[in-house]
């Protein structure tokens, strides 16, 4: 049996590959070394011999970037052509809440805590330990007296676990609460803080860097983004693209706050390198706002951006408006970051939201699998199905111990560098008692928010310890 590999995030001809193949009792392993192709002692083809069977029960291949690919019953006797998979091994955990009748997929937590990601040669990125997710897009009820979240480890990755709390936010009812919420290229990173707001609207005008009319895409929640951008041949990469905004009249504004809904494609380590290599830089966003003299300048040169899929970010503006005849400000990126919807809040109402926070009652650790993702329209970003679910994986595991499934409530109560340690395909349900939460006040309605803190790691080739679930991580020295 012939087998051409043909790189799609490697290099094209798969140099470094290991192919593993089996048929029958048969079974064979061998690499594709750098010996080989046009004037070169070797083929770059492989050759295995299988004897008289008619197929391969099972190819294997490694790819240099450590994507496990696995392509079953292919015929004999003919060259296969296998191409690499377009597979996304790492992101962040996945949140699901019970919305009284199934879980229903929240979004992914934790996207600034990966430990040895590397941003350029022999430089790793810092960690943001903890995160504020708000349940924006499932009404959580209680399930026997308690509400009950799940947290699925989905992907190829290692998590540390170390503190979990649900918090319920009162507030008039015709306002919204937002956690100030992003994330951050390195510390200080957003203290904890909520912004009440009320009858948000969107810009009154949205243009990109071309000067074309991106409004359109930026009025509701609804997957369109503007999305002409240049991509760049490295993961999470693309040319310097701008977003301008018109807020419309802000010269009675007290306070104004940007509520930006997006998700991000993430760069990975082998992408940071491959693009420090051919010179490429990867800018996160920064604002710019136009002053007296009509001139662009920078008021923010870290924005943030969104940690992972689709969640509200917010952008504290109040103050930062020095031309208030001219309310444009413009967001500036290399990043692949997909806007879906921008608001404006003007609100500075006094009422202070409530806010209860509650410990766990009781969390479970098991294995459940792997929810099936879903693409309603057929693009990016995914979304997951809690009860529709594989329970086997193409994911390899880190080498080492990981926490023993049962009770794990007792390490999820403080952050204190005891974790509960999940590999691929594992979940912790935490559940709270719905009896200790106050009685709303009249006109008042009741947001939830998850607080969780820890680390995790992927196997991208060029993360540090990739392999192994040690060294641990530890709060001591991590900024706040």
């Amino acid at each position: 049996m012939q087998i051409d590999l043909a790189g799609l995030r490697d290099n094209k001809g798969g140099l470094g590959a290991k192919v593993e193949i089996r048929a029958g009792q048969a079974w064979q392993k061998l690499e594709i070394n750098g010996n080989v192709g046009f004037l070169s002692q070797s083929s770059p083809e492989l050759v295995f011999g299988i004897g008289k069977k008619e197929l391969a029960d099972s190819i294997r291949i490694l790819w240099p970037t450590g994507v496990l690919q696995a392509e079953l019953d292919r015929p004999a006797g003919q060259p296969v052509k296998i191409e690499e998979v377009d597979r996304k091994g790492t992101s962040c955990p996945l949140l699901y809440a019970w919305n009284g009748l199934k879980y229903d997929f929240v979004t992914d937590f934790l996207g600034g805590s990966a430990v040895g990601y590397l941003v350029a040669p022999g430089t790793y990125g810092s960690t943001d330990v903890d995160e504020y997710i708000k349940i924006a897009n499932v009404a959580p009820q209680p399930k026997d007296g308690r509400y009950s979240i799940k947290m699925n480890n989905q992907l190829e990755e290692v998590m540390f676990i170390d503190q979990m709390r649900l918090l319920a936010v009162d507030h008039p009812a015709d306002t919204a609460v937002y956690p100030d919420e992003k994330l951050m290229p390195a510390p200080p990173y957003p203290a904890f803080r909520l912004f009440l707001t009320q009858n948000s609207k969107p810009p009154v005008r949205a243009v990109d860097e071309k000067g074309k009319d991106v409004l359109p895409a930026l009025l509701k929640v609804d997957r369109k983004y503007p999305d002409s951008f240049r991509l760049l041949p490295f993961k999470g990469y693309a040319a310097p693209h701008e977003l301008i905004l018109d807020l419309g009249d802000m010269s009675q504004a007290e306070r104004v706050v940007l509520l930006l809904t997006a998700w991000i494609d993430y760069a990975d380590s082998s992408s940071n390198l491959a693009a420090s290599q051919a010179g490429a830089k990867l800018v996160p966003p920064y604002l710019q706002i136009v002053d007296q003299q009509g001139s662009w300048v920078t008021v923010l040169d870290n924005m943030g951006f969104p940690a992972g899929l689709p969640k509200t970010m917010t952008v504290d503006l109040t103050g930062k408006l020095l031309n208030k005849q001219d309310p444009r400000v413009k967001i500036v990126t290399s990043m692949r970051i997909y806007w879906d919807q921008i608001l404006v809040d003007t609100y500075s109402g006094s009422t202070a939201p409530r806010v209860t926070t509650l410990e766990a009652d009781r969390a479970g650790f098991e294995f459940y699998g792997y929810p099936r993702e879903v693409k309603p329209d057929g693009k990016n970003p995914p979304q997951y199905d809690y009860h529709d679910r594989s329970t086997t994986s193409p994911w390899k595991n880190h080498v080492g111990r990981y926490t023993r499934y049962g009770d794990v409530r007792p390490l999820l109560e403080a952050k204190d560098d005891m974790y509960v340690i999940m590999r691929h395909g594992d979940e912790i349900t935490a559940e709270f008692e719905a009896g200790k939460l106050p009685a709303l006040p009249d006109g008042w309605t009741r947001t939830f928010l998850v607080y969780a803190a820890g680390f995790g790691k992927d196997m991208d080739l060029n993360s540090a310890n990739a392999d192994t679930v040690g060294p641990l991580p530890s709060h001591s020295g991590v900024p706040d």
